[in-house]
């Protein structure tokens, strides 16, 4: 279930935000992939608290205000009621976000 490990996912996001400080286009190329991994994993877990209700308030909080751009895009995007659909969802933005990324490599 998606709200049995949402606090780790809101731990693993602070975590991930605060060791990421550069961009895609600063690094070498393995290290932009690496670096547009963790902007899948931190896209994934924006759009965890989206479908899990997490208020785009508490969500800059959590990241202390940190891609405020990918926020919004999450909270732009429908939430679902059932399971399924919060899966969906959440691959969809985590595949958009890491798809955008690594153009920019």
């Amino acid at each position: 279930k998606i709200k049995e490990s949402n606090k780790m996912k809101k731990l693993l996001l602070t975590l991930l935000l605060a060791t990421t400080s550069v961009t895609a286009t600063e690094l070498t190329k393995d290290e932009g992939i690496k670096f547009c991994e963790d902007v899948s994993e931190m896209s994934g877990l924006v759009m965890v608290m989206r479908q899990e209700d997490v208020t785009i308030t508490e969500a800059l909080v959590i990241t202390k205000g940190a891609f405020k751009e990918l926020i919004m895009d999450a909270y732009d995007t429908p939430k679902y009621s059932t399971d399924e659909f919060k899966k969906l969802s959440i691959n969809e933005f985590r595949n958009k976000w890491h798809l955008a990324c690594l153009k920019n490599i």
